[in-house]
């Protein structure tokens, strides 16, 4: 699926054989942000409503996709 919000594009990809959500935003300054929150957020309500999924948000690191960081602890270091 594709979105599109203040002149941004987020493409929201689910791979079923992984069992993950992939989710990529492009396009410049905090809109880009804003269009990360609306996603996470709506997948949030949804997997709240699923109940032991046990899902967690982890973004890869540039140099390898296999390895993550988890995003909580992202803004946490963000912050810092």
């Amino acid at each position: 699926m594709i979105l599109h919000f203040e002149g941004h594009e987020a493409l929201v990809k689910g791979d079923l054989q992984e069992q993950r959500v992939h989710i990529a935003v492009k396009g410049p300054g905090a809109g880009a942000r804003r269009l990360l929150a609306i996603v996470r957020s709506d997948l949030e309500r949804i997997h709240a409503d699923i109940k032991n999924l046990g899902a967690h948000a982890v973004v890869p690191l540039a140099n390898n996709s296999r390895a993550g960081i988890a995003y909580e602890e992202l803004l946490t270091l963000e912050r810092v």
